[in-house]
């Protein structure tokens, strides 16, 4: 299993002008290349943990990123690297996941809040669902107790995607970053994420997304971790596996299968 090893490594493998034009050619119309380069560079410079990745994982992820048309941490906090034994995952964070949701342009407006113990939180299903979620900002709102998410589709349908406690931490323990800084740090927003990952299923959202499973850790034994960080495909280029996930509409089928939607991790 090749390593990228050091910076000057990455920088060799970012400076690759054949790879680059293939990723370049991943992204959107008007993204910036060197921006999306540099926070490559500024990613991995600040978890040096990522460097004992194996390249291949690392460039499935950051193509993964590209072809979403995310941008990696910085200030626009789109997505993130996060190293797990060796394989480099590309997790979507809060913003990124609201992003792909605008973008698909099946929604008037989508928002998602964490809820806390003290907070008046009421939710209701059947022919009229909704949700009433009210707190005093004078008083302490206590502990998050749960996370819920409303999208109003063009048509003017309501799709609500509610998660307990329980459901939040059921998720998180299947992800690769289940112990690390965002999760500890950033609870509110991992959450608010997990949330939005639901909403997205009821969208058309880009096919990339679908094949970027960020909850979901392979066992022992699995392909992503024995084929250096990658599933096995026709190609030995990572960026070639990813452009054939964008014209073949996604990789769904090497997805878990679960015979009911909240059966998934994720």
């Amino acid at each position: 299993m090749s390593m990228i090893k050091d910076m000057a490594n990455l920088e060799a493998i970012l400076n690759d002008e054949k790879r680059m034009t293939k990723l370049a050619a991943m992204m959107p119309p008007g993204t910036n290349m060197e921006r999306f380069k540099y926070f490559v560079r500024t990613t991995v410079a600040e978890n040096r943990k990522l460097l004992q990745c194996s390249e291949g994982s690392v460039l499935k992820a950051v193509a993964d990123c590209a072809s979403l048309g995310l941008m990696l941490s910085g200030p626009i906090g789109h997505a993130f690297l996060v190293p797990y034994k060796g394989v480099c995952k590309l997790i979507i964070g809060y913003k990124g996941r609201l992003e792909m949701i605008r973008r698909s342009g099946m929604v008037r407006s989508c928002h998602a809040q964490v809820v806390h113990e003290n907070d008046e939180f009421r939710q209701q299903q059947g022919t009229d669902p909704k949700v009433e979620h009210t707190w005093d900002i004078r008083k302490p709102r206590g502990e998050i107790c749960g996370v819920y998410a409303v999208a109003v589709k063009t048509s003017g349908d309501r799709i609500i995607e509610v998660m307990s406690k329980d459901d939040i931490e059921r998720v998180r323990a299947c992800s690769a970053s289940s112990e690390g800084d965002a999760w500890n740090k950033w609870y509110g927003e991992m959450a608010r994420g997990k949330v939005l990952n639901r909403i997205s299923k009821f969208l058309d959202t880009n096919p990339v997304l679908a094949a970027v499973d960020d909850d979901f850790m392979p066992p022992a034994g699995d392909p992503v971790e024995a084929n250096s960080g990658q599933r096995h495909t026709a190609s030995d280029d990572p960026l070639d596996d990813v452009a054939n996930q964008m014209m073949n509409g996604g990789a769904s089928d090497e997805q878990p299968q679960y015979e009911d939607q909240n059966d998934s991790p994720i």
